[in-house]
């Protein structure tokens, strides 16, 4: 699962020393998110920005509109070259957003 959503370089995987640190971590991570359950709560008076990766083989864009619902304010998906992670590679055009957002209410 981790190659194919490539989270993890193969050269990590393949190492069975950094795998054996890795592997622990992201099953630990994976439990939670599979033990979450979603409470319904009122939405937010904040701008929500969604980001989602162009190559993302497990997260498609219409999926990332359900996050509209968490948001009485103003909310954008958008969707960028990479993968899952695409967040490593995209992290100034990511903060520069997040940080227009807050400026235009007062953050």
């Amino acid at each position: 699962m981790l190659r194919q959503m490539q989270t993890v370089p193969s050269e990590v995987l393949d190492d069975p020393d950094l795998a054996s640190v890795l592997l622990p971590v992201m099953r630990a991570d994976l439990n939670i998110v599979n033990s979450y359950e979603y409470t319904d709560e009122p939405a937010l008076p904040c701008p929500i920005r969604v980001f989602g990766g162009m190559g993302d083989p497990e997260v498609r864009e219409d999926d990332l509109y359900g996050w509209q619902a968490h948001t009485t304010s103003s909310f954008a998906v958008r969707m960028l070259p990479g993968g899952h992670l695409m967040i490593r590679q995209r992290a100034r055009e990511i903060t520069q957003t997040v940080g227009q957002a807050m400026a235009g209410i007062g953050c």
